[in-house]
């Protein structure tokens, strides 16, 4: 009985795994087969990937009774991720500009001194094309006083070379101390016909009384002496001095032989005419160097300023002969670029001063006392651009006045021979007077450029 027990127990269990392997086949097939669909009811090739405007996705169309929902075996699309906004770099926030208080115009008289002296009328030289021309301060009185290319057939503003930094393009027309002679720079050409044309400037001086007009030498950039008797003047390089009455040239200064590249570019007279400084520089000014030489010995020349890494314009003396000017950007500045600064050297020891660190500098002119500087310049941070002004400053640098306030802009300052006025071109007016007594200002009538001198007292 109990072996009959134990064999159906047995068999329960075999029938009972039997049954459970049964069911799992059946389960994994019908995973592994999934719905069955008609292949009408497959969407397609040619239809949108997405279900049609007019179906709801949340209330789809319910199948017969019977069937399967189809399910579909496409995916939606995700919506298209928008790029990233670019984000620009942050910009630094601009430095304040600076501010400072203008100084205020001087009042009238600017220079004691000339209270009450009376205005000696003065001839102003003017030059424009081929023609030089001589008018009164008051704007009367003009005259025609030489026409360069029908008396030599030579051009006086001319230039063959315009705009290239081959050649020298400084100032054509300088008057004598005494205001009866003119110094003439001419030229051959005023084009070239071909690239490597030679072409030459020429030196001649013009008796404005008797129209005497003689040629000095080949040459440029000539300067009177203080008596009227000299003239320093540049050719091929070198520094030479012409005697006016004996009609001797003598050179007495010259770059470095071993330097091929070196050459005199600027050269100045000492008051006494006893001494001349001039310049020793490289092509467009570079390693510009200061001598010193005496001009009737011909000692060898001083150096009183060593090769300077910034360039130098300008160079005069002071009216005691014991001092050289010049510009220089070398220095101390208060300014949002580097400008022309003034600076004084001692002629004997060398030693230097800054002598301005506020205001760009172009031009200055002594007075015929020595006793004034007047000075074109622009102070930095005024007003907006640069502007030139009139300036005057004592010879002992402690005293400076504004003379005028641009705009308009002022350019070219020049002393009358008395000392009592001062006369400038005057931007949209042309030349202008200014007095240092009472500081009217008058019109000359005239728009030279800076191509004028003043000549002598009429």
């Amino acid at each position: 009985m109990k072996n009959t027990t134990a064999f159906l127990r047995a068999l329960l269990q075999l029938a009972l795994l039997a049954a459970l392997v049964l069911g799992m086949v059946v389960l994994f097939r019908a995973v592994s087969r999934g719905p069955q669909i008609s292949p009408e009811a497959r969407p397609s090739q040619s239809l949108p990937a997405y279900p049609p405007p007019e179906d709801n996705p949340t209330n789809p169309p319910s199948s017969p009774p019977g069937q399967e929902t189809p399910v579909p075996d496409w995916t939606e699309a995700p919506e298209p991720t928008e790029p990233p906004t670019p984000t620009l770099p942050p910009f630094p926030t601009p430095l304040p500009t600076p501010v400072v208080t203008p100084i205020p115009l001087a009042k009238p008289p600017i220079i004691p001194a000339v209270v009450g002296k009376t205005q000696q009328p003065f001839w102003i030289i003017y030059w424009q094309d081929n023609e030089v021309w001589r008018i009164n301060d008051q704007g009367k009185d003009k005259q025609l006083l030489l026409d360069t290319y029908k008396s030599l057939g030579q051009w006086l503003t001319g230039h063959p070379m315009w705009g290239s930094d081959c050649c020298w393009v400084g100032r054509r027309v300088e008057v004598s101390p005494d205001g009866l002679q003119l110094v003439l720079v001419v030229v051959d050409k005023n084009k070239l016909a071909y690239k490597g044309e030679p072409f030459k400037f020429s030196i001649f001086v013009f008796d404005i009384q008797s129209g005497d007009l003689r040629l000095i030498s080949e040459g440029y950039q000539p300067v009177w002496s203080p008596e009227g008797k000299r003239i320093a003047f540049l050719n091929e390089g070198a520094l030479w001095i012409a005697d006016l009455e004996s009609g001797q040239q003598t050179k007495i200064a010259e770059g470095d032989p071993s330097n091929p590249n070196q050459s005199v570019a600027q050269m100045a007279w000492s008051p006494d005419g006893k001494m001349i400084a001039y310049l020793i520089t490289e092509p467009m000014g570079v390693n510009p160097e200061l001598f010193v030489i005496d001009a009737q010995s011909q000692s060898p020349p001083r150096l009183i300023l060593p090769e300077s890494f910034y360039p130098i314009t300008g160079i005069s003396w002071s009216p005691d002969g014991q001092q050289l000017l010049y510009l220089s950007p070398e220095g101390e500045m208060r300014g949002p670029n580097r400008a022309d600064h003034l600076w004084m050297i001692n002629e004997k020891n060398g030693q230097r001063n800054q002598l301005t660190q506020d205001m760009t500098i172009s031009s200055w002119k002594w007075s015929p006392d020595g006793k004034w500087l007047a000075i074109n310049a622009t102070r930095h941070y005024e007003r907006p651009g640069y502007l030139d002004n009139i300036w005057i400053m004592s010879a002992q640098m402690d005293q400076v006045f504004r003379v005028t306030s641009a705009p308009p802009e002022d350019l070219g300052v020049s002393w009358s021979p008395d000392g009592t006025r001062l006369i400038f071109l005057q931007e949209e007016v042309g030349l202008v007077t200014i007095s240092l007594e009472t500081g009217e200002v008058t019109p000359v009538g005239i728009d030279t450029g800076l191509n004028f001198s003043v000549g002598g007292t009429k």
